[in-house]
């Protein structure tokens, strides 16, 4: 399934012509996604391409996002994917602090990362 997805409305990328995000399943029950953008990349501010690596505070950089949830509940996890190959995941923990929801950084744990990046950037 692919979605045309929209960049955040405070940040607008005029570079961008149009972003979309296709889903599928791997192995078992491993979910795919493959981001695609078009437009004038060399006018994007990139990190610089790294080894991957549980990064905080993706979401201030360019970064996607994927929210990921079950139906009827209210927690859910956030998937921050960086073109440099870092991440983050964070998972909601259902109380809220002022106008936002806390966070539980659910990355620190891991040795090694539970998903795969592959940056297309030459």
């Amino acid at each position: 399934m692919t979605l045309s997805l929209k960049c955040h409305p405070d940040f607008p990328a005029d570079a961008i012509t149009s972003v979309n995000v296709e889903l599928s399943y791997g192995v078992g029950d491993e979910l795919m996604l493959e981001y695609e953008v078009l437009g004038d990349i060399a006018a994007l501010e990139l990190l610089d391409q790294s080894d991957p690596k549980r990064t905080d505070y993706l979401w201030q950089q360019t970064c996607f996002e994927a929210f990921i949830g079950a139906k009827g509940q209210k927690e859910y996890l956030e998937f921050n994917f960086s073109p440099s190959t870092e991440w983050a995941v964070l998972r909601t923990i259902g109380v809220v602090c002022g106008i936002r929801t806390c966070w539980k950084n659910l990355g620190s744990g891991y040795q090694k990362a539970p998903i795969s990046i592959t940056s297309l950037l030459s």
